[in-house]
């Protein structure tokens, strides 16, 4: 049953990017309505219970009231979950969900009711939504039915056609960016560049967890390593090709959690000396990726 499902939602993750031409032509007139379906179903589907994640928060709410050591750094996944790997961020880091769909809530009310110069970012609508119809897909995939290695792929994938989907709506965000009012570069612009940020890192996250449950911790460490110097650089390019500083910075708050949390396991016995290197790996990425932020906001890109 799972294998059919798999199909099933894979056929729907290639329907769903294959839809984008139609959705464009739907804004051309439609767009504050497909706007406000998109966030809708996207807040109703995260909030549907019993994805991997939850069960993972479940269990380490559960291992920290068992145990007396338990403190308020207890990682947000389990040191002994399967699902862990060496590139995981802190639990903190996560708190950066609430500030996106705050945003996003805050730039659908702004288009739904076409305030003051909203219009004008228009073309972020249809890769925007098709984001939110992929992360829908995502957390139908994310759940335990699906833990088996020849189906948890799937949920990497669809995270890096999310990443994709962002990653156009943001060049159609940055092609106005200078243009529209503070109240619509706030409202959609910023909420928008914080979701792509944090999804190219997310999928780094996932695909960790796909290779520490499929390959040699050999090669969860080299992953590790490439993730944290490979995140950094590809935030770090967004920001300084596009301009925007926020997304570089995202990548940054990621990193550094990642360096937070440590990596460390019960699953299997490594030396401290890696872990502390692939920690330092990616502080090492947060700084630079920082920079790189910090370059865009002293430096602004020339229109």
């Amino acid at each position: 049953r799972a294998d059919f499902a798999t199909a099933c939602i894979t056929a729907a993750t290639a329907v769903t990017i294959a839809a984008v031409p139609k959705l464009i032509s739907l804004c051309s007139t439609h767009w504050r309505a497909v706007s406000a379906v998109a966030y809708a179903v996207n807040v109703v589907a995260v909030s549907i219970p019993g994805r991997i994640d939850g069960e993972m928060q479940e269990h380490a709410r559960r291992r920290k009231a068992q145990s007396a050591n338990a403190s308020a750094s207890s990682p947000a996944i389990p040191e002994d979950s399967e699902f862990r790997s060496l590139f995981t961020p802190a639990g903190w880091a996560f708190a950066i969900w609430g500030v996106i769909y705050l945003g996003e809530g805050f730039g659908t009310a702004l288009q739904v009711a076409n305030a003051g110069d909203v219009a004008a970012v228009r073309g972020v609508v249809p890769y925007w939504a098709c984001a939110c119809a992929l992360q829908t897909l995502w957390c139908v995939a994310f759940r335990p039915a699906f833990r088996a290695p020849r189906h948890f792929w799937l949920a990497s994938a669809i995270l890096i056609a999310e990443a994709w989907a962002l990653g156009r709506a943001h060049a159609e965000a940055r092609r106005v960016a200078a243009s529209v009012s503070a109240l619509t570069y706030g409202g959609v612009l910023v909420p928008l560049a914080l979701h792509f940020g944090w999804i190219m890192c997310a999928s780094l996250v996932n695909v960790n967890s796909l290779v520490a449950k499929t390959c040699a911790i050999d090669t969860q460490l080299a992953m590790g390593f490439l993730s944290a110097f490979g995140g950094a650089a590809l935030g770090a390019g967004v920001t300084v090709v596009t301009g925007d500083p926020i997304v570089s910075a995202v990548v940054a708050w990621a990193l550094a959690a990642v360096a937070s949390d440590g990596g460390k396991r019960t699953t299997e016995t490594l030396p401290d000396a890696p872990l502390r290197a692939l920690a330092k790996a990616a502080r090492w990425g947060s700084r630079f990726a920082l920079c790189a932020s910090a370059f865009r906001v002293f430096v602004p890109k020339r229109a």
